[in-house]
């Protein structure tokens, strides 16, 4: 059975400022889709947000932050079988 992947990701969490103008512009959430054993790649960013991570299937399923090096970072995820979860992305300084 081919698993299916969705990271509907990432609605960034964005500092209230109290000078609205000065505040940098909302970031559209974006989706990524993935089946069987693809890796998805989502483009680095410094920012904070917030991933909410869904998987169907049978088999093993994990999602990790990488480092710049390509070394793995955070487990984000790590599950047998299906999962559905919300995790913050790029909680350190």
């Amino acid at each position: 059975m081919s698993a299916a992947l969705l990271i509907a990701c990432l609605a960034w969490i964005v500092p209230a400022s109290a000078d609205a103008a000065s505040s940098p512009p909302p970031i559209k959430p974006r989706a990524f889709r993935g089946v069987g054993d693809n890796v998805v790649r989502v483009s680095a960013t410094k920012l904070r947000g917030i991933a909410t991570i869904k998987h169907t299937g049978e088999a093993n399923f994990a999602v990790w932050s990488i480092e710049p090096s390509g070394k793995n970072s955070d487990l984000l995820a790590n599950r047998i079988g299906d999962y559905s979860g919300t995790v913050v992305v790029n909680i350190y300084p």
